[in-house]
């Protein structure tokens, strides 16, 4: 059986073979439809391989990545800005906090944002105040310079978990997304420890002490 015309041949041939049926198929491809095929087959090639980079492409890309300039850490970028030496405009973006707030026995929240806002948030059991304040560019300078030159974000956070109601002390500083995070539990506080800390709470003081209201 087969159709007139058409670009490919079915055909079916069935013979008595001694007392049996024997059934022979055959398909019939006529040569325009064989060089559709290989005409579709040779543009599929050519898409696979449009799609390649080519050398001179590889190689623009390649040294476009060899010249991408790898992201500093975090503390390196900050040692920067204290020197003066990092972009300013990453001062919009400097955020520093000292925090011993706990949500049922309240505490106290110092933060200086690079742009020269400052807020301290006090809490005392329901009672809560938070005054806004103004700090110089410079000040914001010293005090970040100060942090790390008492090595505070170089201490050892605590590793085990809170128990219920426990005081967490923690410096912060937070640049572009990125965050260097000390803390410890009180009950953690080991001399050295609590001496940084100590002596980070007295700065950011001394820093909002100079903002203007």
């Amino acid at each position: 059986m087969g159709t007139k015309g058409a670009t490919v041949k079915l055909g079916l041939e069935v013979q008595p073979t001694g007392g049996s049926m024997q059934m022979k198929f055959w398909l019939v491809l006529q040569p325009c439809f064989v060089a559709s095929l290989a005409y579709a087959a040779g543009c599929n090639s050519m898409a696979t391989r449009g799609n390649q980079p080519t050398a001179e492409q590889r190689s623009t890309h390649q040294s476009a990545r060899s010249r991408e300039v790898p992201v500093r850490p975090l503390l390196e970028r900050l040692k920067a800005i204290a020197a003066s030496a990092g972009p300013q405009s990453e001062w919009q973006d400097l955020r520093l906090e000292w925090s011993d707030m706990q949500g049922l026995h309240g505490g106290t929240t110092l933060r200086v944002q690079g742009g020269g806002s400052t807020v301290l948030i006090s809490k005392t059991g329901d009672r809560s105040t938070n005054k806004p304040g103004v700090i110089a560019a410079k000040d914001v300078q010293v005090l970040l310079a100060d942090l790390l030159r008492i090595g505070v974000f170089s201490a050892k956070s605590s590793e085990r978990r809170g128990v219920p109601e426990e005081v967490r002390l923690r410096v912060t500083a937070s640049l572009s997304g990125e965050t260097i995070e000390v803390w410890r539990w009180q009950s953690d506080l080991t001399p050295g420890v609590a001496d940084l800390i100590g002596q980070a709470k007295a700065l950011f003081q001394r820093a909002l002490s100079t903002q203007s209201p």
